[in-house]
């Protein structure tokens, strides 16, 4: 007679004598479920003290009501019993190619609309089956799954180490995400489910998996169920390699607490120590101003070590306490809780928002080089970017709108030596540059910053702590950070337009966002290298490594190093800061241009018409040539609204030009409005002259009246510098209305 067979023939025979020894049990067991009322039924190892040797095998496998669990006899083997198998010295159900079947009669579930199922378990090596979504394609641990569609339920492991739980139609399957439960280790798996309403998964003390509505519903049907294995199929790759302690079953569903408690007691019970150690790790806030505090609160298993870094060392004996600390920069508060071979971390980012005036490291600005060839330009603390091409960079005087110097790069380059790059060491850095690229770049070689066009470079070979600003072969401003390698692009319309603009970058907290005139911000998706930036050198005006194609033709006014990540608002004000000092307006472009109306009213009075910022008292000035001496103020008035007009009631009928200022002193952003004159050259000549923006066209518009149907185009022109005139030489209406506007 073969093993099999012999194995059938044992079962029949202990089926007959097991049930008169269910009938005798039941009044003893009776008494231990009297305080239990939940428990519908439970194995345990411990039942099989007295009746199976130590390492002997398991023929049969009754609950404490007395319902068999069978030997699946098709399998090679059986399971084994062995004494003194858990961390308490208790005894386990050794599964190893072979598992148990419960009738699908004796399921304890059958019927139920809620359940909750406990497990004490020790997984000795993953799963080998890939399975599919659900659960009943994985290896099984305590499975009652049917073919279809069907209400049936289980557990079971994966092949990456999680636990599941599902429950069918429709099949709904859950998974642990604490990491793989096949550590050498005892864990408890709580489930729990109701009808249309709950199904969650416990593993150990970890927060719960929950499944998202819907949920499924309606009573469980009597299904076969397994101990160690999948309930359909039977495959050798859904056989559990593991150790079964106990295994309970609860007609109720249970809330989070009574599920942690039911965890708890049986960790307890069994000698399970828990891996998760950190309850909490919490800030009082995550954000503040440098010089303020915050409090660091945590909760940590009582008998685990506990340190936390920076700056507060051993808590050892505090497994709940709180800390103030008062961090000078961003700072990443690690706590760390270990016991025995067990080690749990938590972090908590604290930023900490600084004065871009206070966080400045250097500047480079063009108005400290001489005009023409350069052959190297000096930071305003001494650092040195030197020529490192032939064809040397060349300082340009009033290059930009406001008039200010630049330092235009034409396929030419100036380094910075490693060990004087304003960002070695740091953590995080904010970059502030204002440029204008004059040619579209050509270099594509990646995704990543290092293969673009350089403007501000310090990339490096392989995996290292670089970084770099860049142009992209869109017109697009680029911000990248190594290890691991990051970009963010900026988007909208290209920058390689000839036009002056502000870019900002900013990295802190493992985090980038890049700025670029008054664009949406644009962020990294995810985390980002902390780690300290290297001293790598540094290239203006193209790629690090120096290629002819990485090189930047264009100019830069202006660059700015901080040592800290700027919060939105310093941002902002680096940014207005930067644009007011080279003319930009508060970004590269005036669109539309904020001349509203200007002319004579019916008084012969002349007058503008202009887009005001409340607060902000303006001023009309007036002088009769533009070379003539200096601007008079002829009227002026405090704008309580988005427009403003200021009238010369003294303005005869003689030419002249006028210009509106901005009283900085009157409220914030004050600044030179940019009308720069308007007013009669000659006879029936109007002429309106504006700061422009080179590359920039423009139209002169007007009308009768105000409230006339349409503006007239009477001239047009493209600005070439700084400032432009347009004139009406048709001007012969007793009244008239004029606007400029830009058309690209």
């Amino acid at each position: 007679m073969n093993r099999v067979e012999d194995k059938a023939a044992q079962r029949a025979r202990c089926r007959i004598a097991s049930t008169r020894r269910i009938v005798a049990s039941l009044a003893a067991t009776g008494a231990l479920l009297s305080g239990q009322a939940s428990l519908i039924d439970k194995w345990d190892a411990d039942s099989l003290t007295g009746s199976v040797l130590d390492g002997g095998e398991i023929i049969l496998w009754p609950s404490q009501n007395g319902v068999n669990a069978w030997p699946d006899y098709t399998l090679p083997s059986l399971s084994t019993f062995h004494a003194n198998g858990t961390p308490a010295g208790g005894p386990v159900v050794r599964l190893s190619g072979s598992a148990f079947e419960v009738d699908a009669g004796d399921s304890p579930l059958q019927g139920l609309s809620e359940f909750t199922l406990s497990v004490v378990v020790k997984f000795n090596a993953p799963s080998t089956r890939p399975g599919g979504a659900h659960w009943g394609s994985k290896t099984g641990l305590i499975d009652a799954n049917n073919a279809n569609d069907r209400a049936d339920w289980g557990t079971a492991l994966t092949r990456e180490g999680d636990v599941g739980f599902g429950v069918g139609q429709p099949d709904t399957s859950l998974y642990t995400t604490s990491g793989s439960a096949v550590d050498d280790r005892f864990h408890v798996v709580v489930v729990t489910w109701k009808a249309g309403e709950v199904q969650k998964l416990y593993l150990d003390n970890w927060d719960p998996i929950a499944a998202e509505d819907p949920v499924p519903a309606g009573p469980r049907e009597a299904s076969r169920m397994t101990f160690g294995s999948s309930s359909v199929g039977g495959d050798v790759d859904q056989l559990l390699s593991g150790d079964l302690v106990e295994v309970r079953f609860y007609d109720t569903v249970m809330t989070d607490a009574e599920a942690l408690a039911e965890a708890n007691a049986l960790a307890t019970t069994h000698g399970v120590q828990f891996t998760r150690l950190i309850d909490s790790f919490a800030a009082s806030t995550t954000e503040i101003n440098a010089g303020e505090s915050l409090t660091l609160s945590w909760e940590v298993a009582p008998d685990a070590a506990m340190q936390i870094q920076p700056g507060i060392g051993d808590i050892t004996g505090q497994p709940t306490g709180n800390r103030e600390v008062t961090p000078a920069k961003d700072t990443l508060y690690t706590l760390i809780a270990t016991r025995d071979t067990v080690t749990n971390q938590a972090v908590v980012d604290i930023i900490v928002r600084r004065a871009a005036e206070d966080a400045l490291v250097d500047v480079w600005d063009a108005a400290a080089v001489n005009e023409g060839a350069i052959t190297s330009w000096t930071s305003a603390n001494g650092r040195i970017a030197a020529s490192a091409t032939p064809e040397p960079a060349v300082a340009v005087p009033s290059a930009t709108p406001a008039g200010t110097p630049a330092v235009e790069f034409a396929r030419s380059l100036l380094s910075v030596a490693g060990q004087q790059n304003p960002l070695a060491g740091l953590t995080e850095a904010t970059i502030a540059y204002v440029f204008k690229a004059n040619e579209p770049p050509t270099r594509n070689d990646g995704v990543e910053w290092s293969g673009k066009t350089g403007i501000l470079d310090a990339s490096q070979d392989g995996a290292t702590n670089d970084w770099g600003c860049v142009l992209d072969e869109n017109g697009q401003a680029g911000f990248g950070i190594g290890n691991p390698d990051g970009t963010l692009y900026s988007a909208g319309e290209s920058l390689a337009d000839g036009q002056w603009h502000v870019a900002i970058q900013t990295w802190n907290a493992g985090r980038m966002r890049l700025y670029v005139d008054e664009r949406p911000v644009i962020a990294s998706a995810g985390q980002v290298s902390r780690s300290p930036r290297g001293n790598g050198n540094l290239v203006f005006g193209g790629a690090a490594d120096l290629s002819g194609d990485g090189m930047f033709v264009g100019q830069l006014a202006e660059v700015r190093f901080y040592n800290d990540g700027l919060a939105e608002t310093e941002v902002a004000k680096v940014r207005d800061e930067l644009a007011a000092k080279h003319g930009l307006g508060g970004g590269a472009s005036i669109d539309p241009f904020p001349i509203l109306a200007s002319g004579f009213n019916n008084d012969g009075d002349y007058f503008v018409t202009i887009a005001s910022v409340p607060g902000i008292t303006y001023r009309l000035q007036k002088k009769a040539g533009l070379g003539d001496g200096e601007w008079a103020d002829v009227a002026s008035a405090g704008a309580s609204g988005a427009e403003l007009t200021l009238t010369d009631t003294g303005a005869g009928s003689g030419g002249g030009f006028y210009r509106v200022v901005a009283d900085a002193s009157s409220g914030s952003g004050g600044t030179p409005f940019p009308i720069l004159g308007a007013g009669f050259t000659v006879a029936n000549s109007f002429a309106v002259t504006f700061e422009a923006v080179p590359g920039g066209a423009y139209e002169l518009l007007k009308k009768d009246g105000l409230a006339g149907a349409t503006w007239t185009s009477v001239a047009s022109g493209t600005a070439t510098a700084a400032t432009l005139t347009l004139t009406d030489t048709e001007a012969t209406n007793p009244n008239a209305f004029y606007r400029v506007s830009r058309s690209r």
